[in-house]
């Protein structure tokens, strides 16, 4: 089931789907998509993202920004998605509304798994039921209904991470600190590789940066950035043609071995090692039957044109 609302002239739209496999490739060449992954299923399911399967728990979300390469096969099956782009609703520009970005989407350093609480559960299986059924409801209306939604399902998610990560000790000074350390590294990584540069950005000492991220269990700083940069060179040495000089230059090193040896003490491996393993990727042919695509939806219209 494939379920969109749209709106062609601002070109926004919001979807869900059961069947990602057929939508998928359509996904990858489409930028600035977000998703909110939710395993439905009994059982743990996997999904393929940038160069790992990542496991998701039994009723667990995962949510990722439009930088990750998602992949999903048969393994995948009970893995439901829903989608949207910047134009219907940007998560950077409305962060004060939500309050996710650093912790659920842009600068998040993992991929957020969250599993629902027993006590919540209710709560979630109602907010999908209240989705689908927007989503098959045609009026002036149907937009803000939506939105509405969207906000509070991530408002829901993001509550759960602060309590299991144990943010909500913080006061939200220094929370908001830290989520906009995450932001700026994500943001400014390719130019800014020193903690001090993003201390002077918060307006507080690379000293406190430190102790604030150790108080709230977080990985040092200057981990945050070496962990952004390798997560940038995987990605450009698998879903890109450039060369390891052009990716040392697009990320302002001093020559490819100063990138090397960062890239080999993070993961083991020198970047044309890395790259090798992935010469062969795993084969994902599952694309679904497009005759069993419906609307008149922007993404319908691409697929056909295929």
């Amino acid at each position: 089931m494939i379920l969109i609302h749209e709106i062609l002239l601002k070109g926004s739209f919001f979807g869900y789907t059961d069947d990602w496999i057929m939508i998928q490739d359509i996904h990858q060449s489409r930028k600035e998509i977000m998703h909110i992954l939710w395993n439905r299923s009994h059982e743990t399911k996997e999904f393929f993202c940038d160069d790992k399967w990542i496991s998701l728990p039994a009723n667990s979300l995962a949510t990722l920004n439009s930088l990750y390469h998602i992949r999903m096969d048969e393994r995948s099956n009970g893995i439901v998605s829903f989608f949207f782009n910047r134009d219907f609703y940007c998560i950077r520009d409305h962060d004060h509304e939500v309050s996710c970005n650093g912790i659920l989407f842009f600068g998040a350093q993992e991929i957020p798994i969250v599993s629902i609480p027993k006590s919540k559960e209710q709560m979630f299986d109602a907010l999908w039921s209240v989705f689908i059924e927007e989503l098959k409801i045609d009026d002036p209306i149907q937009n803000e209904m939506l939105l509405a939604l969207l906000k509070r399902f991530i408002i829901q998610i993001t509550r759960i991470v602060k309590e299991n990560k144990n943010l909500n000790s913080l006061d939200s000074v220094n929370l908001d600190k830290i989520r906009r350390y995450h932001m700026l590294v994500d943001e400014f990584f390719r130019t800014k590789k020193k903690v001090s540069d993003y201390a002077v950005l918060l307006g507080i000492a690379p000293n406190s940066l430190s102790n604030l991220m150790a108080e709230s269990n977080q990985i040092s700083p200057l981990s945050v950035i070496h962990n952004r940069i390798i997560l940038e060179v995987k990605r450009l040495l698998l879903h890109s043609n450039k060369s390891l000089t052009e990716i040392t230059e697009e990320l302002n090193f001093e020559d490819s071995a100063q990138l090397s040896k960062l890239f080999k003490k993070k993961t083991n491996f020198s970047p044309m090692e890395f790259k090798k393993q992935f010469m062969n990727p795993i084969n994902f042919t599952a694309k679904g039957n497009i005759d069993k695509k419906k609307g008149n939806s922007d993404i319908y219209r691409l697929i056909k044109a295929e």
